[in-house]
């Protein structure tokens, strides 16, 4: 085990293309959305532990990337008791933390 997984606190993670992301597989919450560029496409955050758990019942959160401004952060504050994971359809320049 490293010892950074013990570490708690605030981590970021990148999100770009279309894909599914594991933010992280254990109780935490999204503390903020980084907007970092321009794009189009769709980000969906859902409530599971594992990336094959995207379905619909598990969805908390839809944001749609169309003419954003960036940069931005929009703080969130959301917490999720069994992970994050994150879909993104299309190509996005967002951060997660």
């Amino acid at each position: 085990m490293n010892l950074a997984d013990d570490i708690q606190g605030y981590q970021f993670t990148s999100i770009g293309a279309a894909a599914t992301t594991l933010i992280t597989g254990h109780q935490s919450a999204l503390k903020n959305l980084i907007v970092r560029g321009t794009g189009n496409g769709t980000l969906e955050i859902y409530n599971v532990p594992t990336a094959a758990g995207t379905a619909a019942g598990n969805l908390r959160l839809t944001i749609p990337f169309l003419s954003v401004v960036a940069p931005a952060v929009h703080p969130l504050n959301i917490n999720f008791t069994q992970g994050i994971v994150a879909t993104v359809s299309g190509t996005i320049q967002a951060g997660i933390s």
